[in-house]
């Protein structure tokens, strides 16, 4: 958890930049209202998959193929 909090601390003062430094496996979506965008990220290892996928107005995104099946 502390970990996550650092890296929202850190997205929140340099945006998406921080995302170049960040260490360790991590599946990300971060959504920023006002500006009606949304970073969908995957650590830079890749060591775990990223599948995503747009219905209507949802996005699902998940590391396994089966978090977006429904």
């Amino acid at each position: 958890a502390e970990a996550l909090s650092e890296l929202i601390s850190r997205f929140r003062r340099d945006g998406s930049a921080c995302l170049r430094d960040a260490l360790g496996h991590f599946l990300l979506l971060v959504a920023h209202p006002a500006s009606q965008r949304l970073w969908l990220a995957i650590d830079r290892t890749g060591t775990r998959r990223l599948f995503y996928r747009q219905r209507g107005n949802e996005l699902l995104f998940g590391s396994k193929l089966a978090d977006i099946a429904r």
